[in-house]
Formats: structure tokens, sequence, C-alpha cells
């Protein structure tokens, strides 16, 4: 038999041993499989959890580059997926999305930024780069302390190969509401077309 949360999904009596199922919703699925022989005895083969996102889709469409990336515009699909925030309370407060699980949007620099961002969080954002060659990036921060920073990469095949890192300046003591621009280039140049950054 196999279950879906604890619920029947289906029973098998011959071989082949599979089923196929189809998840309809975001969500957490627990599946397990449990094997019953000739004399009634019960073996649990298999479990697994299987988490299902929504389809990757960029915000507010993909970026052209050269062109602009608004950090808190990074792509719609869900935690793990487009984006890990190590926690899932929102403690921007903006409500600028509702689909950010925990990623921290603010009010600053007169518009949104991401904040109280914290070590391994990470977005990603769908971009299609119109010309292949070198790039440099500007990038508009802030750092109430010493030490921040971040790096830009692409992902190629499931992988993410490093660009660059960016160290960030302490704009203030201990307030993050001064911002500054740094400035740099990419370590390797970017191909034309569509790509995750």
């Amino acid at each position: 038999k196999i279950y879906l949360d604890n619920v029947v999904l289906k029973s098998l009596t011959a071989e082949p041993f599979e089923t196929t199922y189809r998840p309809t919703a975001k969500g957490t699925y627990n599946i397990t499989a449990i094997a019953t022989d000739a004399e009634g005895k019960q073996s649990k083969i298999a479990k697994y959890v299987l988490k299902v996102n929504n389809k990757r889709t960029a915000h507010k469409g993909v970026v052209n580059l050269p062109g602009i990336i608004e950090a808190e515009n990074f792509d719609r699909g869900g935690e793990g997926f487009t984006y890990h925030d190590s926690d899932s309370k929102d403690e921007g407060g903006t409500n600028y999305r509702s689909d950010s699980e925990g990623v921290d949007i603010v009010t600053g620099n007169n518009s949104h930024a991401l904040g109280f961002t914290a070590v391994n969080e990470w977005v990603e954002y769908s971009v299609n780069v119109t010309e292949g060659g070198k790039y440099a990036y500007k990038a508009t921060v802030s750092s109430g302390v010493t030490g921040s920073g971040f790096t830009i990469g692409v992902v190629e095949d499931g992988k993410i190969t490093s660009l660059c890192k960016v160290n960030v300046p302490q704009t203030g003591n201990n307030d993050w509401g001064t911002y500054t621009t740094v400035e740099g280039k990419l370590s390797r140049d970017l191909e034309v077309g569509e790509q995750i950054l």
C-alpha cells in the first residue's frame, strides 16, 4: 500500500509495484510504502517527504540585462526553490509581497529593499542577457555592522557558479537606514539568453 499523509493512495497487488501521484497544490507531502508478505507481516519499505513548490515565475517579469534588478522582486516559486530565508517571520512588515514566506522586505532608500538578511539566505532572479560579455555591477546597500556582504552567482545545471563577492561597508552604527553604492566587476562573461542569477 502507498500512503499519502497516512491515507491509502493506492493498493498494489501485482508487479510492477509502481504508481504515479501528481500533486495539485503547493505543500509538503509524506509518502510511505508498506509491503505485506504472504503471512500478513508488514514492513515499511520506503518513506519520502515530497516538497512541492509553485512554478518559477519572475515577480515582475524577466529582467533584461544590461538593466536593473530590484532586490525585492526575486522570483516566485517558494522557500528553498527560488529563495531561502532562515525563518518564516516577515520582519520587514511592508506587506509588499504576499508570497515572500519570511523574506524580509523593508521600506528604505525611498523604495523597498531586502532587510534583516542573515548568513546563507539567498534569492534568485530570472534574467535575460541581451548582450553577452563582461558585466559590472553597482549595488545600493546598507549595513549597521562591519563585515557584511553577499555574492552574485549564476545557476548552472542546479549548481551556483560564483561571479563575485560584494563587500558591504558599515554605513551606520547599528543603523541600516543609511545607503551607499558599491561597484565591481563580475569574474566571468555572461552568455546571451535566459538564466537564473
